[in-house]
């Protein structure tokens, strides 16, 4: 089996497309709208293979990226808990932690997305217990 990168919340295939519903993504950027980042720590404890739901709040966007804010009951190391949905070419996903801290707008849509606590692996595959539902 591949490395453990993080444990991520990986949205279902459903969930990610109603992601991708809310935004206009510019069209040479690359889409990413996989998954909220938990930790690194790819040894913490945690509830894998949980269901869980992740409330769109916010939305920043610059001409390097775009992501949004989301609520969510678990406890994650990012200050801003988030979903990078876009970067620009040459832009990696890690920018949207420094995206948001700047301006982020309201969203106020009634969309509650879901997914599953995971291991993301080295492969970008996640743990076999969702294998299907969300790669």
């Amino acid at each position: 089996m591949s490395k453990a990168l993080y444990v991520a919340v990986v949205l279902t295939k459903e969930s990610q497309n109603e992601l991708f519903n809310l935004v206009s993504v510019p069209l040479n950027w690359r889409k990413i709208g996989h998954h909220m980042t938990i930790t690194l720590d790819t040894n913490r404890e945690l509830d894998y293979g949980k269901k869980t739901e992740l409330i769109p709040v916010g939305i920043g966007m610059d001409n390097k990226g775009l992501a949004i804010k989301v609520k969510t009951d678990l406890v994650v190391d990012n200050s801003i808990p988030h979903i990078t949905v876009a970067v620009a070419p040459g832009i990696k996903p890690v920018y949207s932690n420094e995206l948001l801290k700047g301006n982020v707008a309201p969203l106020d849509v009634k969309v509650i997305l879901s997914g599953f606590v995971v291991k993301v692996l080295q492969n970008n595959k996640t743990h076999p217990i969702i294998n299907g539902l969300a790669d």
